[in-house]
């Protein structure tokens, strides 16, 4: 996941996408580092949460704070204010945190049960956050709550939270983190796929993002799909920076 720990931590101000990624996370208020690492086990997993309308921020610093890697991608955007153009830097996916933990973890999150109990113990000794003080995860669970997966149904007939594949967050990740990106957001009907063969890009900006090989708004791109959530593309990629990697 080296694409994950390179990953610019300030809004780039270049045009197209900027990232607020969170490869080493620090807590607003006491600076304490805390790295993303893959989980091998297989117990972490990428959570879609949903905030409350303007309080996704609030939701991605608590969970900074409690040491949990979370991902919000941005998107610079040109308006006119008055007579001059100026550029804002708005969320890609407002109101959405894609955050990375157990589940466990992020049910208690969604309930405001008690504090995350992944919280490592020399983060909790640096920051003071005490594990049975819940008011700040009360706060939080008023105003975030799980994107369901309403392409399945568990055992109980219910659709379960919807968590994203490490590979496909890997893509979407340093796709939306490349300078100059224009990532664009499609609709089922908005490309077409040159083949089924799965793709890597070798070379260039989006080095490291696999997918297919699509033709969207007359340009070949590389399709990045967050199954069950949204499907995006890439900005032009030559053939020449394309790898077959499977059929």
């Amino acid at each position: 996941m080296d694409a994950l720990t390179n990953a610019d931590t300030a809004v780039n101000q270049s045009t197209g996408l900027a990232p607020t990624a969170f490869p080493e996370a620090k807590s607003s208020q006491t600076g304490v580092s805390v790295k993303y690492v893959h989980d091998l086990s297989g117990s972490k997993s990428w959570y879609v949460l949903r905030a409350s309308y303007g309080r996704a921020r609030q939701v991605a610093d608590y969970l900074i704070q409690v040491g949990t890697y979370v991902y919000m991608p941005q998107q610079e955007k040109d308006v006119l204010v008055g007579k001059r153009v100026k550029t804002i830097v708005t969320d890609l996916l407002p109101n959405f945190v894609f955050a990375y933990l157990t589940d466990d973890d992020a049910r208690r999150l969604v309930s405001g049960s008690r504090e995350l109990s992944s919280l490592p113990s020399q983060y909790a000794q640096s920051s003071g956050l005490r594990y049975d003080d819940s008011s700040e995860a009360l706060k939080v669970s008023s105003i975030v709550s799980f994107y369901y997966n309403h392409c399945t149904t568990n055992q109980f007939g219910k659709n379960p939270p919807l968590t994203i594949a490490d590979h496909q967050m890997r893509s979407f990740i340093i796709a939306t983190s490349a300078p100059d990106a224009s990532v664009i957001q499609l609709a089922g009907n908005d490309y077409v796929c040159k083949s089924d063969d799965q793709v890597e890009v070798i070379a260039g900006k989006f080095k490291g993002v696999t997918g297919r090989v699509i033709r969207a708004s007359r340009q070949q791109r590389i399709l990045i799909e967050l199954t069950g959530f949204a499907i995006f593309a890439t900005a032009y990629v030559p053939t020449a920076f394309i790898r077959k990697i499977s059929s």
